[in-house]
């Protein structure tokens, strides 16, 4: 069996949301259909192509927002009532580059707490 090659695409929240501010969030959700053509592609190659789209993460960025908005605008719209851990979104990736994650192509997953359920 050969090892599982994987592509995956980090797209943001803006494609689950319908959110188009500017060029840079209209390119992540036109980048995010561009994924599933390509895995269309190149799926009978053994190749699979997924795009995640995080929430807000505890990172740097997100921190960097006043904590009154935060705690009092941002967080109440998530269901689980908090950030996501940068952890999170690593474990999602490592799990699309899996051999486990082989049958799994041309995805956009959403890991934002159930902020935008489809």
């Amino acid at each position: 069996m050969q090892p599982a090659q994987a592509l995956v695409q980090h797209a943001g929240v803006s494609c689950d949301a319908g959110i188009t501010r500017d060029v840079t969030f209209r390119k992540m959700d036109r980048d995010s259909w561009d994924a599933k053509s390509l895995a269309l592609e190149i799926a009978r190659k053994g190749v699979t192509v997924n795009t995640i789209s995080p929430g807000y993460i505890g990172t740097s960025m997100a921190m960097a927002i006043p904590r009154e908005v935060l705690d009092g605008k941002i967080i109440p719209q998530i269901p689980v009532g908090r950030l996501g851990k940068p952890e999170e979104v690593a474990g999602l990736v490592a799990y699309l580059a899996s051999e486990e994650a082989a049958f799994v192509t041309g995805a956009n997953i959403a890991i934002n707490g159930g902020q935008h359920m489809q």
